[in-house]
């Protein structure tokens, strides 16, 4: 039974995971062989004795498809307000997965308690921070609504981590990867169309930026569909992963927004790395040259104005070395010297959730109010103080560094790296464009950190070397 449901599809999905046939016939006919097998089978993966999807999985992949392929200005556009609280559709999925999350972990799965005390730390850590900004930003006579958009992000993150290490590692590695690919092709879609109505309508390519759908989104799933075998597709697949790749890069391309194309080319260098194997390189080299392609066709399609966008946006770097006041590089400075002065004020557990900040637009000359923060790191210093900061990016540490523990033979190994690169990417070139600290994207980062937890407990620990001497 095990066996058979290593071999499912979704199973399937990641390298080498499946049991060969051969394998399959020989065992057969020794039947302790097959049930020792067996055992091993469901200690080093979870649940694996569960065939069909329940209710959570299913609700799990409808909130993922959700939250990766739907415009974030849609999602809030269709909410409600009772009381000054917004709930939307995301909102609304949560309230029926919570149910469903409590009647598997209270049942006594074995799965449902696998959450390690070095990683519930500083998540709880975490949570009573953002419990004391709530009190504070609320004690303080911060907007309600600016109180609780904070709050979320503690919200979200934390509680999608939970339910999604609820899911048996299968269904991560099968029904809700699909569902975040599916999710991804949409997006895409959505870019596109987007950009090409923005630049019909005005003739601008600024017109056509589409920054709030979760664009990062398309990077796991390029590194997904990049680390797949080629043994393992037929012709016909290998054509649609191909095609999928090339419209996800075109896609990030065509955002005109330097920081997913910073996490496309971090994880994938990071992915490089840590892969240990050739076909890395490789892979990196056919991205980076399919991305500089495609450029090479964008320009050719808009020989005036898409040249100008890039090389303006490319040069902001150099003029804002230069001290010379430029678009959003002006306002992330003034916003980290804002954070350094009244970071002192509030050291320990920050300002209070819903804290506004003065950010200024075109070269500094216009001042408006914001809770949002371009700098994660400001961001959470600001409103939790040192304690809130220190216990987020400590439980991102701790969660996204247990993949490392994942051994080199595991047939869990490829995977481990995948999310460790893509995590990795999105903390390092997400950081500076508010990533770490935007409600749309913290269930992406806690599905990504669940499959952490998840394939680093599942995956068999090499033996200890024994001390000469010892018994």
């Amino acid at each position: 039974m095990a066996f058979g449901s290593q071999n499912s599809f979704s199973w399937c999905f990641v390298n080498d995971m499946n049991v060969s046939s051969s394998h399959l016939a020989a065992s057969s006919a020794r039947l302790q062989f097959v049930a020792d097998g067996a055992q091993l089978s469901a200690r080093s993966v979870p649940s694996v004795g569960q065939e069909r999807p329940g209710l959570l999985e299913v609700l799990a992949a409808m909130l993922l498809f959700v939250s990766a392929g739907i415009d974030w200005y849609a999602v809030c556009y269709y909410r409600v307000e009772p009381l000054g609280v917004p709930i939307n559709i995301i909102d609304i999925l949560m309230f029926g997965l919570v149910p469903c999350a409590l009647l598997r972990a209270f049942r006594g799965v074995s799965h449902a308690r696998r959450i390690p005390g070095t990683v519930s730390i500083p998540a709880a850590v975490f949570a009573l921070a953002s419990v004391i900004g709530l009190i504070e930003g609320v004690g303080a006579g911060y907007r309600l609504y600016d109180v609780v958009q904070d709050f979320r992000i503690a919200v979200y993150l934390l509680l999608f981590f939970w339910l999604f290490t609820l899911t048996p590692l299968r269904h991560h590695l099968g029904v809700l990867t699909w569902a975040w690919i599916a999710g991804s092709l949409a997006a895409a879609f959505q870019i596109l169309h987007g950009f090409a109505s923005g630049y019909s309508e005005t003739g601008l390519v600024y017109a056509g930026r589409a920054v709030v759908i979760p664009a990062p989104s398309l990077v796991f799933a390029i590194l997904v569909l990049a680390a797949r075998q080629q043994r393992a597709w037929g012709f016909v697949w290998r054509s649609v992963r191909y095609a999928c790749i090339s419209l996800f890069l075109v896609a990030i391309l065509l955002t005109l927004t330097r920081a997913v194309w910073l996490i496309l080319v971090v994880a994938l260098c990071v992915f490089t790395l840590v892969g240990r194997q050739a076909r890395r390189t490789a892979l990196l080299v056919l991205s980076l040259a399919v991305l500089a392609g495609v450029s090479a066709g964008a320009l050719a399609i808009f020989p005036t104005e898409l040249p100008e966008e890039l090389r303006t946006r490319a040069e902001a770097f150099t003029l804002f070395v230069q001290g010379e006041e430029r678009g959003t590089l002006y306002t992330r400075a003034e916003e980290i010297a804002m954070v350094s002065r009244k970071f002192p004020d509030h050291p320990v557990f920050g300002h209070g959730l819903g804290t506004t900040t003065i950010m200024y637009v075109r070269g500094g000359k216009t001042a408006a109010e914001a809770t949002f923060l371009h700098n994660s790191v400001a961001f959470y210093l600001l409103k939790l103080g040192a304690v809130g900061a220190l216990a987020f990016f400590g439980f991102l540490g701790v969660v996204v560094f247990r993949t490392l523990k994942v051994p080199p033979g595991s047939d869990l190994f490829p995977r481990a790296r995948l999310v460790f690169a893509a995590v990795t990417g999105f903390a390092l070139a997400g950081n500076f464009s508010g990533y770490l600290n935007h409600t749309p994207y913290m269930i992406l980062l806690g599905f990504l950190l669940a499959q952490s937890v998840l394939l680093s407990s599942a995956a068999p620990q090499p033996a200890r070397r024994q001390v000469r001497g010892a018994p």
